[in-house]
């Protein structure tokens, strides 16, 4: 929240448990994970999607009140994806906070060219209209505070791929857009 690194002073009498002092609420946690499975942990677009759609449990500190029992409980959670627009535009999270600043994610995350989303869709589904094709990848160089943006695209009417960067345009190839870069997907129908 702050911007500034702030200096505390602690007085040792007082941090035990007899005064209830608790370093959990001054130190954020760190969780090792260990993947049971290689391919859930792959960094990919369908494994992104998969965790987006995952199901949970609600913890402590975000229950939900239930109006029939009149009681806060731990409610499971599901996000589900009932219909698909002509265009999807996916956001990979490069950004995170930690402590008081943010640090960029840096990796590849693999995506397809072209992808079908019926799996992903609750309900009916009209295989006619979950396949979709990549036609814009925007990539971020740099870090949060000095950055810059590119973007590969297919230009239709040219029937081929450019790379637009500031003022440049040069044509490029569907290969180049997949790098480590890839900010923002542009997928349609």
């Amino acid at each position: 929240i702050l911007d500034k690194t702030i200096k505390i002073t602690l007085n040792p009498a007082y941090m035990n448990d007899y005064y209830g002092f608790n370093w959990s609420h001054l130190i954020r946690p760190v969780k090792d994970v260990v993947p049971k499975n290689e391919e859930n942990v792959k960094p990919t677009l369908e494994n992104c999607i998969k965790q987006f759609c995952l199901g949970m449990v609600l913890d402590e500190n975000n229950m939900w009140f239930c109006p029939h029992c009149r009681e806060f409980v731990r409610a499971n959670k599901k996000t589900s994806i009932w219909s698909l627009p002509h265009c999807l535009v996916f956001q990979f999270k490069r950004f995170t906070q930690y402590y008081n600043s943010y640090r960029k994610r840096e990796g590849k995350i693999d995506f397809p060219d072209q992808i079908d989303f019926s799996p992903f869709i609750f309900g009916p589904v009209d295989q006619n209209r979950t396949k979709y094709r990549l036609y814009a990848v925007c990539e971020h160089y740099g870090s949060m505070s000095g950055g810059h943006y590119v973007a590969h695209a297919y230009v239709q009417e040219k029937k081929h791929w450019y790379l637009f960067n500031d003022s440049s345009c040069r044509p490029s190839n569907e290969q180049d857009a997949h790098n480590e870069a890839a900010y923002l997907l542009f997928y349609e129908r």
